[in-house]
């Protein structure tokens, strides 16, 4: 995920760790565990993170990290596709299963 003059990532030999990485100077910013070989989609300032476990966690980088707002299994082991959002709704899927996520707000019902 991009965010500007840095791009997040998951990086190691096993995928484990996320780190922001300076685009100009390779400089690693900041890592941090906890993410098993995950795959990001930035959505706005924020960040979804759907790991090899099939948890997806939300949250919002910053300077020393992501602070993670919420986090829930929604896949069996493994899911290695990049989550897709289109129109509101996310798309995941692991090997056996696709699950659609309504992300748009709630709408207010038609009053009577």
């Amino acid at each position: 995920a991009h965010g500007g003059d840095h791009v997040i990532s998951a990086v190691g030999s096993q995928g484990l760790v996320l780190a922001a990485v300076e685009i100009d100077s390779g400089r690693i910013l900041w890592r941090q565990r906890g993410f098993p070989k995950a795959r990001l989609l930035k959505v706005g300032e924020e960040l979804l993170v759907l790991d090899e476990n099939g948890v997806l966690s939300w949250g919002r980088p910053g300077a020393d990290g992501v602070q993670v707002l919420a986090r829930a299994k929604v896949l069996a082991k493994p899911s290695w596709t990049t989550p897709t959002l289109v129109d509101g709704v996310l798309y995941l899927r692991d090997q056996w299963s696709l699950v659609a996520l309504d992300l748009r707000p709630e709408r207010a019902s038609p009053q009577d």
